[in-house]
């Protein structure tokens, strides 16, 4: 029987197996050495690093793109706001037509008294 121990550590073996191997670990000095180098080398694994610079133009080029998107739509959205509201203050034209004549004297032609 062959016992998995990279599972084991994962933490992904059914209960039967896991019983199983917890068993052996206790009673064979060998399988608890391998266990111990198998945890040792996981959990001791050296860092990635970080990304090359290939890997860091390649971010960019996708990420600018959508950035000059953004900056133009809100530009475009802050062109409008401006617009709509310089055109909401202007004050409104009257119309040519007055319903009373601003003149305060009657015309000689006036049927009024």
């Amino acid at each position: 029987m062959t016992l998995d121990l990279v599972s084991f550590f994962e933490g992904t073996l059914p209960e039967t197996e896991r019983l199983v191997v917890e068993r052996e670990l206790l009673t064979d000095p060998e399988v608890l050495v391998k266990f111990l180098d198998l945890k040792r080398e996981r959990e001791g694994a050296a860092d990635i690093g970080a990304p090359s610079a290939r890997v860091w133009s390649a971010i960019r080029a996708h990420v600018r793109p959508r950035r000059r998107l953004i900056a133009s739509l809100a530009l475009a959205a802050t062109a409008a706001l401006i617009a709509f509201l310089y055109l909401g203050m202007q004050p409104r034209h009257q119309s040519n037509s007055m319903l009373f004549d601003a003149n305060p004297e009657l015309s000689q032609n006036s049927g009024v008294l």
